[in-house]
């Protein structure tokens, strides 16, 4: 699942510049779905491993990490300016979680 979102991320700032119709929606609807699925899963697997008791700092920080990568993509049809970063941060911000999670530095 986590392979599916960062890309359709990059997708979506791609569709954000060249298209303005149905098939952005379409984006967006499924970026909606998918992060909602990865955060149930999350929080699911976070469930079966006994974490809920205290949460640790790095599951914090990868939270928060998927929020901004959430989020990232709202500000694209105000701030299309904005595109060449989003392209930049967007595989290094679902890089470092991806690190988080195996790693668990903290």
């Amino acid at each position: 699942m986590v392979a599916t979102a960062i890309p359709g991320n990059g997708w979506l700032v791609f569709l954000f510049l060249y298209d303005s119709g149905r098939l952005r929606r379409l984006a967006q609807i499924g970026h909606a779905i998918s992060v909602a699925l990865l955060f149930v899963a999350g929080f699911g697997l976070m469930a079966r491993l006994g974490m809920f008791g205290s949460i640790p700092v790095w599951a914090w920080t990868k939270i928060g990490l998927w929020l901004f990568l959430t989020l990232i993509v709202l500000p694209l049809r105000r701030q299309p300016g904005w595109v060449t970063a989003l392209w930049i941060s967007i595989p290094i911000v679902g890089g470092l979680a991806v690190w988080l999670a195996v790693q668990k530095p903290f």
